[in-house]
């Protein structure tokens, strides 16, 4: 594991290894144990990891809200156009950082 990530014993770490991130884990069974309705992502890749994600999210009946400025693709052309497919398929809410943290 990664040192510098400082994190704690009751930290859930969940190893993803394929693009749907509820595969090959608990990551839904320990999301159902904490009561989580909603997922707010972020990320590398909107094209690949973040509009994968946001799908397996939706289609198990989690709120999916995504940060637009806080994801990025290797081309901003790459990123736009996932943005297109997540928003019309696979998220309920696409906000700007500034306006997720507006919101807490």
């Amino acid at each position: 594991f990664i040192d510098e990530l400082d994190y704690n014993a009751e930290d859930i770490v969940v190893n993803k290894t394929y693009g749907n991130p509820f595969f090959g884990n608990d990551l839904e069974k320990q999301l159902t144990a904490l009561g989580a309705q909603e997922l707010i992502f972020t990320g590398i890749a909107t094209n690949n990891a973040i509009l994968f994600g946001a799908n397996a999210a939706i289609e198990k009946n989690f709120k999916v809200t995504l940060v637009h400025d806080a994801c990025g693709a290797q081309t901003d052309a790459d990123h736009e156009a996932a943005l297109a497919i997540i928003k019309n398929r696979a998220a309920n809410e696409i906000v700007d950082a500034r306006t997720l943290l507006g919101s807490i």
